[in-house]
């Protein structure tokens, strides 16, 4: 049933609730019946849409860190220290790349770095800032020494089975260069500050620094005066 505005005019302008009349409400509305409206049409079926085309599937790339290109697989290994002599000396060929710029003197250092730890019988140990400050506040009976190769090829990186990178090569480059100058630099600032109160710790390091700069040997010979 649906409402319909009020009407009048039927059986002398009232209702009579016959069956031509109608049914009247209270409110003096006529019902009529839904199949009785002439506007009604009916609505068309919806045609069911052609199915897609079947798409292949696509390896999805890996993300990488940021600033890494991504890429469909890594490079296979394991990787050796003969390999990352080889593309650590071409990239000291040049001061700029993946966004990391160097100074023609960090480049020069850096040369003689990757020249000494790819020699047989070369001595990579070298102090960090923070490897002066523990040994100094007796953390460690001995100095504590890190070691280019193993920044260079960590353990990891050969367990993986994957080639270094080479942005994480050069970044890596360019940490040994500023920790052995962070390392100097902190046991000179020990001397400026304590004078002849310098600890006896300090001493110890820098009387082993100096005689690693006369060492051919040594990578500290990249930091001779």
């Amino acid at each position: 049933m649906a409402y319909v505005t009020q009407q009048f005019g039927c059986a002398g302008g009232r209702g009579c609730g016959c069956s031509s009349c109608g049914c009247r409400s209270r409110l003096g509305e006529w019902y009529v019946r839904d199949d009785d409206d002439d506007d009604d049409e009916a609505r068309p079926v919806p045609t069911a849409k052609p199915p897609r085309p079947a798409v292949a599937p696509r390896a999805a790339p890996r993300i990488g860190w940021l600033g890494e290109p991504p890429t469909t697989a890594p490079a296979q290994g394991p990787d050796t220290m003969e390999r990352i002599c080889r593309s650590a000396r071409e990239l000291i060929q040049g001061t700029d790349h993946f966004g990391m710029r160097i100074t023609v003197h960090q480049q020069n250092r850096i040369r003689c770095i990757v020249a000494g730890v790819c020699q047989p019988d070369f001595d990579d140990r070298y102090l960090t800032g923070q490897g002066v400050l523990d040994y100094n506040n007796g953390l460690y009976s001995e100095p504590y020494y890190a070691r280019a190769r193993q920044w260079l090829l960590p353990e990891f990186a050969v367990r993986a089975g994957t080639l270094r990178p080479d942005q994480d090569l050069w970044r890596t480059l360019i940490r040994i260069d500023d920790d052995i100058i962070q390392g100097r630099g902190k046991i000179n600032y020990y001397y400026h500050t304590h004078g002849e109160a310098t600890p006896i710790r300090i001493r110890r390091l820098r009387d082993w620094v100096a005689r690693q700069q006369d060492n051919r040997r040594s990578i500290y010979w990249c930091y001779r005066p």
